[in-house]
């Protein structure tokens, strides 16, 4: 059983958050997984992670939209360098709203922008010299001067089946995201899929889950900041299909119709209790640590705990009563 903390967690920033995965490592959290999506910049905290801490370090997840793969591949590289071999590269396809309206960029093609990235940034790790010509991207005759030994593993986000089938077919391990552990099964299973048909043995891909937590509020408080937090991801494309999936279609298509007509109260009021329970882990400590319990008994290796909460005391206090 594999607990780790996932950053940015709560209002710690900056050197704090070292501080934070420090003590979380003293309280028997072996890793940190970093996500990125309007600060901090992850690479950087990982390098400082790298060389403050003995946990392996992941990140959960970066955008493959905002770096090209030589980016992506020299950053992986020097981090494993600086951990020693305890980094790992994990890269998502993010959202509309990062990709397009933050970044500029088109949010286009996601399936085959990954297959390709992950096709080149795996190629660059091993040390070959790359020339990758692909529909979204391409790398004429690069080689790092830094390989590693063995090379960085690199995981996929993925959370609809052609993604979840493409991730089992290429990635060393998957992030998992919103997802209850009732549904666990359902995914490994298309992991599982894509990996048999290409000739691999699912068992030795990695699961890895980002497990969001509202820890001692009444119900309707912690539901209210589910809603409020994660309503608007449940609007983006991705997110709705994979809800959609799960079987929430209504609620999908009521934050969808919201979401469209900019009615950001209509987005969270579209998040159902049992949606609410599939985002987030509600509930005291000890209903907290059966849930956890629960995902790792589904099938999931890492549970990677990111508490709902902007008060500090709060966040610490989270973290040390839900210790593994």
């Amino acid at each position: 059983m594999t607990y780790a903390i996932s950053l940015p967690a709560g209002p710690i920033a900056g050197r704090d958050m070292i501080e934070l995965a420090q003590q979380c490592e003293r309280w028997g959290y072996t890793e940190a997984w970093l996500a990125e999506v309007a600060g901090p910049d992850a690479f950087t905290v990982a390098g400082a992670l790298a060389v403050t801490t003995t946990q392996r370090i992941g990140t959960a997840v970066v955008p493959i939209y905002n770096r090209t793969p030589m980016v992506l591949a020299m950053s992986a590289a020097t981090l494993t360098q600086l951990s020693e071999g305890r980094f790992v590269l994990g890269l998502g396809t993010s959202s509309e709203t990062i990709v397009s309206r933050w970044n500029g960029t088109p949010f286009a093609r996601p399936l085959t922008r990954m297959r390709e990235t992950m096709t080149s940034v795996k190629q660059i790790l091993s040390g070959e010299k790359t020339s990758f010509e692909g529909e979204t991207l391409a790398v004429d005759g690069y080689r790092m001067t830094l390989p590693v030994d063995p090379p960085t593993p690199v995981y996929m986000a993925a959370l609809n089946r052609k993604m979840l089938r493409l991730a089992g077919e290429l990635a060393d391990g998957v992030v998992l995201n919103m997802l209850a552990p009732q549904h666990v099964p359902q995914v490994k299973a298309e992991i599982a899929a894509g990996a048999l048909a290409a000739g691999r043995n699912p068992d030795d891909i990695e699961l890895v889950a980002r497990i969001h937590i509202v820890h001692g509020l009444d119900r309707k408080t912690a539901g209210d900041v589910v809603r409020m937090v994660f309503g608007p991801y449940a609007a983006q494309s991705v997110y709705n299909r994979f809800f959609r999936w799960l079987g929430f279609v209504e609620e999908a298509e009521a934050i969808e119709a919201a979401w469209a007509t900019g009615d950001r109260q209509g987005v969270a009021a579209g998040v159902s209790d049992e949606l609410v329970s599939t985002m987030a882990v509600i509930g005291d400590t000890a209903q907290c640590k059966a849930a956890l319990e629960n995902y790792l008994d589904a099938g999931v290796d890492v549970v990677a705990l990111n508490p709902l909460t902007t008060d500090p005391d709060a966040l610490y206090n989270t973290l040390e009563l839900l210790k593994p």
